[in-house]
């Protein structure tokens, strides 16, 4: 949970913009859509780095976005899928059972609050310790790296996600 100092518009479009993902969320090496559902639905490849000795992860989800006007807010939900147009991997293909990104505008919409969640099973034979060491300060780096991320003036907003959240 943390608050980003930029409009939730500027935070939507950082967060839904999957070539940028590697410059701001911790541990990713790529991100690219793998193919567009809808102007707020997409299938999205992940990779990420795993420290030495652990083998590469990398996830295939499906990542949709829920507006809720009445409470300034968007969510944006993501999942594992099987998807035809995924590319094969070289890697431990991992599962994401749930995660989520909640932006909510606040203080007069100059600010929003971001609460993150994931829930995955990177697969393969890690420890259970291994793994909490490898995910414990992701939230707090991932947030960081999100405000620093949103103060970068070249940013694009979606025109389709930007009039979703307009009056925010």
């Amino acid at each position: 949970i943390g608050v980003v100092n930029a409009p939730i518009a500027r935070v939507v479009a950082v967060v839904t913009d999957s070539n940028r993902t590697p410059e701001w969320m911790d541990s990713v090496a790529d991100a690219h859509i793998v193919r567009q559902v809808s102007p707020f639905e997409r299938i999205v490849y992940t990779h990420l780095k795993s420290p030495p000795l652990i083998a590469d992860r990398d996830f295939v989800t499906d990542a949709k976005a829920e507006f809720d006007r009445a409470n300034k807010r968007v969510t944006i939900r993501i999942h594992s899928v099987a998807d035809p147009s995924a590319p094969p991997t070289s890697h431990v293909r991992g599962q994401i059972l749930h995660s989520s990104f909640v932006l909510t505008s606040v203080e007069g919409g100059q600010k929003t609050l971001v609460v993150t969640e994931i829930h995955a099973d990177p697969k393969g034979s890690l420890p259970t310790w291994v793994v909490n060491l490898f995910q414990k300060d992701w939230p707090v780096k991932t947030i960081r790296n999100l405000r620093t991320q949103c103060t970068k003036g070249d940013i694009k907003e979606s025109p389709d996600l930007a009039a979703q959240v307009a009056g925010f």
